[in-house]
């Protein structure tokens, strides 16, 4: 009897550690598998939708975007916006790492971020946004 319960407990716990790194693993791929071009997707629809030009927008020109280049100071450039990463990037949220972001700080990063990142990642981009990127 206590070997059957104890084999019970045994395999009781193996599914329950199953289901909780199967649960963390999909998690974790969801966040970081590109996705394909989200050009159009609802996602970055919102982005964009939620800032308008009006006439409080901060603008920035690039050079003084470029000044903002590393782990301790990140800005980056998407999409004609800027957004000041420097919290995200400090707290390790990114599914691959800081050092995913570090090389790019100060840069416009709109090709890589279209490309490789999912309608999630949009919207958590979003509680960045500084304001627009100057034209001048």
């Amino acid at each position: 009897m206590k070997k059957a319960v104890f084999v019970a407990l045994i395999i009781f716990f193996v599914v329950v550690i199953t289901i909780l790194v199967s649960g963390a693993l999909n998690n974790k791929q969801s966040l970081s598998s590109p996705s394909q071009n989200i050009n159009n997707t609802p996602a970055k629809q919102k982005v964009e939708s939620s800032q308008k030009n009006t006439e409080n927008t901060k603008t920035f020109l690039a050079n003084e975007v470029s000044k903002h280049s590393n782990a301790s100071d990140c800005w980056l450039i998407v999409g004609g916006k800027v957004y000041d990463v420097t919290k995200y990037l400090n707290a390790d949220l990114h599914p691959a790492g800081s050092d995913a972001i570090t090389p790019y700080c100060g840069q416009d990063v709109t090709q890589t971020f279209e490309s490789t990142h999912s309608q999630k990642a949009w919207n958590i981009l979003n509680n960045y946004y500084l304001g627009d990127l100057s034209s001048k």
